[in-house]
């Protein structure tokens, strides 16, 4: 690593909201069922996996807490490593949003198995649609790198794809996080949510491809 691993104020930040799950789950342990619904069908909003509260309550540990800490190794270990200084507050802020959707759909998670009427889906839609719209806004700032961002193999090849991609990914992710939230006063919310997500994932892999295109005949 080129960089020493420092761990500031801002990562004690993402420590606490990270904790939030873990700290109501403890409270409220001998509330909760021997086994816990970690996983809902999208079809009908019902659980189809379960794990053992100790077990789950592990999973949940390791997503809200792992998932930002992992994130700030990644920026240590990426070859393109100098390249974060160029966008590190979009990167935080990155970091950020994810920590508190990991965690916010952790903590619903934990009060749905306390037997409380919560509606999975329309928290997941919610939560996920906001964190798109929030990447939209910044995703024409992150730079060149192997870990953040659209990666594609055209990407990856040419900062220049990189960059006319993540223009293109920027307003498109956008979209698909309003449309996911406009999505929630419909019925058929589920499946908008889904041919969202699709093509935010298949648009701007095959643009970096044909832009990967006209680069190389320059």
């Amino acid at each position: 690593m080129r960089n020493k691993f420092k761990f500031g104020l801002w990562d004690l930040l993402l420590l606490g909201i990270g904790l939030i799950p873990l700290i109501v789950a403890v409270i409220y342990y001998t509330k909760l069922p021997e086994q816990i619904a970690i996983h809902f069908q999208i079809s009908d909003n019902k659980p189809n996996g379960y794990l053992a509260k100790q077990y789950a309550l592990l999973v949940i540990g390791l997503i809200t807490i792992g998932i930002p800490l992992l994130m700030k190794i990644t920026r240590l270990i990426d070859p393109k490593g100098s390249n974060y200084d160029k966008f590190g507050g979009t990167f935080e802020l990155i970091r950020l949003c994810t920590s508190l959707l990991v965690s916010g759909l952790m903590l619903v998670t934990i009060i749905y198995n306390l037997g409380y009427s919560i509606d999975m889906l329309f928290w997941s839609i919610l939560g996920i649609g906001l964190f798109f719209i929030v990447l939209g806004n910044v995703m024409g700032r992150i730079r060149y790198n192997f870990f953040v961002g659209i990666r594609t193999p055209w990407t990856l090849a040419s900062e220049e794809v990189w960059r006319r991609t993540h223009r293109l990914a920027g307003p498109l992710s956008m979209i698909a996080g309003i449309v996911m939230l406009v999505s929630l006063f419909f019925t058929t919310s589920r499946w908008i949510f889904l041919l969202a997500i699709i093509i935010f994932a298949v648009v701007p892999m095959v643009y970096s491809y044909f832009i990967s295109l006209k680069v190389a005949q320059k």
